[in-house]
């Protein structure tokens, strides 16, 4: 089993809070809390609707939680700039979260899958939305392994 602890991400206000003010030492002890938590992965995620700053959230994350914990970072965007970035700037082997089988994502992502070595959460959404039964689900990770050339 793997753990991912996810609270560094810009839809929690503490974290919107920190990222605004650039608070160095809110992101850091919340990476330090989820490491000491038993987190295998800390996920990162700065999301932002001005133009480049998720980027740029993205970039400062990296460098501060990894300067922080000896831990692996799960790179969480679906932001292709800010993806990018990140993956970028790991020195372990990440986490991409995530893909999915909608048209808008899975485009842009899978030729980030290929340029890195890493890891991928694969969501089973897609245009239709969330697969309810058992057999669209299989279905659709079917689907999704053939796209991605897994």
């Amino acid at each position: 089993m793997i753990i991912i602890g996810e609270k560094i991400n810009a839809t929690r206000k503490a974290i919107a809070a920190a990222l605004a003010e650039r608070n160095e030492k809110a992101i850091i002890q919340t990476a330090v809390e989820q490491a000491a938590a038993g987190a295998d992965f800390i996920d990162i995620n700065g999301g932002d609707p001005r133009e480049g700053m998720e980027e740029k959230n993205m970039a400062w994350l990296v460098e501060l939680v990894q300067a922080n914990t000896d831990k692996a970072l799960a790179i969480d965007s679906a932001d292709v700039g800010a993806m990018r970035k990140g993956l970028s700037l790991v020195r372990k082997k990440p986490i991409l979260n995530s893909i999915s089988l909608e048209s808008d994502r899975l485009g842009p992502m899978l030729p980030i899958v290929a340029e890195h070595d890493c890891m991928v959460v694969a969501l089973l959404m897609s245009d239709e939305g969330t697969p309810c039964r058992v057999d669209d689900r299989l279905h659709r990770a079917e689907a999704l392994i053939a796209k991605a050339g897994w």
